[in-house]
């Protein structure tokens, strides 16, 4: 998939505006196109543009070596090898929990429950023993996405997850709109508006 670099998407924005002389401040430029990576993310049917698959692991203990019953995601794309935040989670699409066992990776199958539901019959789900857990929920509190077990797992588990994401934050012109360079036309509209 081709990409361009914000640079280079200046440079055919001010072609579009017959703006040769960079009347308009790139800062000014990179702050709308911001703007209208935000607004495509929220489109229904542009949102697939910013569409993510991750597999991330789950440990076992927190940092302060008690068990762990939740986990803080965040979005993390490895296209060329290398981890990159992205934006905000907008939703998550699909959801797999994986285990491990004898070597090999295998789907667990605990309940989803809805997060104020789960609360009720699971209000302290660290202070449970460790184990497998029987039910799950996701929780997105202002930008945070978290996932909660009933109770602490007691050996490695890892979630195989497909989410849409806002786009990383542009701030020079270095940088990569992450988008494909088909969309172009698209977000020039959406800047000069």
């Amino acid at each position: 998939m081709a990409y361009i670099t914000a640079g280079e998407f200046i440079k055919d924005l001010r072609e579009t505006l017959e703006d040769q002389t960079g009347d308009i401040p790139t800062t000014s430029i990179l702050a709308d196109l911001r703007l209208a990576l935000m607004r495509m993310a929220r489109e229904d049917r542009l949102e697939d543009l910013f569409l993510y698959h991750d597999t991330l692991e789950l440990g076992r203990l927190k940092e302060d070596g008690s068990p762990a019953a939740s986990w803080t995601i965040s979005g993390l794309k490895a296209d060329d090898g290398t981890a990159e935040k992205i934006g905000e989670i907008i939703t998550v699409k699909s959801l797999l929990i994986l285990k491990t066992e004898d070597c090999k990776v295998r789907p667990a199958e605990p309940c989803y429950l809805p997060y104020k539901y789960f609360r009720k019959e699971h209000p302290f789900p660290e202070c449970e023993t460790p184990g497998d857990p029987c039910f799950f929920t996701v929780y997105q509190f202002q930008g945070t996405l978290k996932i909660i077990f009933d109770r602490p797992i007691n050996r490695p588990y890892a979630i195989d997850m497909l989410y849409a994401a806002f786009h990383p934050r542009i701030t020079k012109t270095t940088d990569t709109i992450r988008i494909p360079v088909d969309y172009e036309d698209l977000l020039i509209e959406l800047v000069k508006t």
